[in-house]
């Protein structure tokens, strides 16, 4: 059923509304013809409820959180709905706005989500970085004037979001960076810095970007608020390098960076180094590791100007390529066996498009395995350049993603957005895309590959050190497959490379495999001596 008009939920001051204290207020404005709106927050306070059309409610208050909101709207006996997740929601003088489109009813759109300082001065932590869930497109097409409530400010006093983290670049010292792609192609300018981030525009091959710095420790969006808690796990890889002759992965560095627009605006968002020519204010080549960090979790936006983000697909399964080392490329083999003749090679984070996995029954055809004990998946990969590449690359290099959100490859064939391929189908180069000119070695040939083997959904800690007390770096999932570079004297760790890290697992949680055979921690060169006790290191 279609529907007119839209929703407007607007979340308000206490210096505007009458509230005191750190009280939030919100008002729901329905103009959606024919339909009643009920609004609540997922811990079930009810922000509006049986709100007619062409009507507002009663001014709501509670306390200010990062919430869910659901949106329920009914017409007669169809009903539609919609879920917003990680709104912040702020009191004091901040004001909130959400406008929901009704013109795809079941479910409505969300088509502007801001947030601003009610007095105009600038816009609040975390600004437009509304995660929605379901019934959306998740883009930003257009801002909907719609009638204000008495309570809430004057439009005059809301103004379109600034930066989060204003960073001041001064006059004549000013680092600059140019696109280098093929000429027909464009650089994807991130929200965050992470390849499934949303993209706030396209930068043309060969335009100058202005770098502000380099991704750095999580800082705290909410001034007077502490940092998040991964702030404390950070470690900066700048602090790994030996000397001022070493520098930074350009392929695992992300920038931020300024973009200004044909229009006369910019937009401020993060871009992978290995694209660009970054050099300094004398024309000279940038080191990045001296570039100043700015928080991996301040959002880039996009202001004064008209362009729109690229669309996003819907219902689109991508596979992203890590766990390498840094340096070594993901082949695309023509068949799905390590003999395959290599048709690509894809670098550390390089995101293609998940077409199917390699069935993993066993020749009895019983049906014993699971979609993640699949070992090859088909992709397909577009270059830069132009034409297309399918082909076959290896499970232990790729996880998955559905609309930009993780998933694994249980879900997958839970959601049926994904099948099984045998493996008589064969990868092809169309549309004048180019053979990769030399082979790669296969990294997995002659090499000890660990697979983690814990509880379903539990993860097993990867620390600095061998030892059960030292810090631990991040958390590895079950059924994990890591290539290991030795194991210690007393063989209760080995030594590995988890998303461009290097660190240490306790071998109790791990079967190792040689060439496809398994084989005993014993049997795995010795790496480093140490004689301190291990406990359970499951992270559980």
């Amino acid at each position: 059923m279609g529907a007119d008009g839209g929703l407007v939920i607007e979340s308000f001051a206490d210096d505007i509304s009458g509230v005191t204290g750190t009280t939030g207020a919100a008002q729901v404005i329905n103009a959606i013809q024919g339909a009643v709106a009920d609004v609540t927050l997922s811990d079930g306070t009810i922000v509006a409820g049986a709100v007619a059309a062409g009507s507002s409610s009663a001014v709501s208050t509670f306390a200010p959180a990062k919430t869910n909101l659901t949106v329920a709207l009914t017409a007669g006996d169809e009903t539609g709905e919609l879920s917003v997740d990680n709104l912040v929601v702020y009191g004091g003088v901040y004001y909130n706005l959400i406008v929901l489109d009704g013109s795809g009813f079941n479910p409505p759109r969300v088509i502007v989500a801001e947030t601003a300082l009610a007095q105009g001065v600038q816009s609040a932590p975390n600004a437009g970085n509304t995660t929605i869930a379901t019934g959306t497109t998740g883009e930003v097409s257009e801002v909907v004037t719609a009638p204000q409530p008495e309570q809430a400010a004057p439009p005059a006093q809301v103004v379109q979001p600034t930066p989060a983290v204003p960073v001041a670049v001064g006059g004549e010292d000013v680092v600059t960076a140019r696109v280098v792609l093929d000429p027909s192609a464009n650089l994807q300018l991130r929200q965050y810095p992470s390849p499934d981030a949303l993209s706030l525009g396209l930068a043309p091959s060969g335009t100058t970007l202005e770098v502000i710095a380099r991704e750095g420790r999580p800082v705290a969006l909410v001034e007077g608020q502490d940092p998040p808690p991964e702030a404390a796990e950070y470690v900066d890889p700048a602090d790994f390098l030996v000397d001022e002759t070493d520098d930074l992965n350009p392929e695992e560095t992300w920038l931020r960076v300024i973009y200004t627009t044909p229009d006369g605006g910019d937009i401020e968002a993060w871009v992978l180094a290995q694209f660009l020519v970054v050099r300094d204010e004398d024309g000279d080549l940038q080191r990045l590791a001296d570039l100043p960090t700015v928080g991996l979790n301040v959002p880039g936006e996009a202001r004064g100007t008209e362009l729109t983000p690229p669309p996003i697909p819907e219902d689109v399964v991508t596979a992203e390529v890590f766990n390498l080392n840094p340096g070594v490329s993901l082949n695309i083999r023509r068949t799905p066996t390590t003999g395959g003749e290599v048709l690509e090679r894809l670098p550390l984070g390089t995101v293609v498009e998940l077409l199917a996995l390699l069935n993993p029954a066993t020749d009895d055809d019983t049906d014993t395995t699971l979609p993640e004990d699949a070992e090859w998946a088909y992709i397909q990969y577009r270059p830069a350049g132009g034409g297309s590449i399918t082909g076959w690359v290896s499970t232990l290099y790729i996880q998955y993603s559905w609309n930009n959100r993780r998933i694994d490859a249980e879900e997958l064939f839970e959601r049926e957005l994904i099948d099984y391929e045998d493996g008589e189908t064969i990868g092809r180069i169309t549309g004048g895309a180019e053979q990769a000119a030399l082979p790669t070695p296969d990294p997995l040939e002659d090499a000890y590959v660990a697979e983690v083997r814990i509880n379903p959904g539990a993860n097993l800690q990867f620390r600095i050190a061998p030892d059960a007390q030292s810090e631990s770096l991040n958390l590895i999932p079950s059924g994990t497959r890591l290539i290991l570079d030795g194991r210690t004297a007393d063989g209760e760790w080995a030594r590995t490379t988890y998303e461009g890290q290097q660190g240490f697992i306790a071998t109790g949680f791990v079967v190792i495999s040689f060439n496809g055979d398994f084989v005993e921690v014993p049997d795995v060169p010795i790496l480093v001596e140490t004689t301190e006790e291990t406990e359970d290191d499951t992270g559980n």
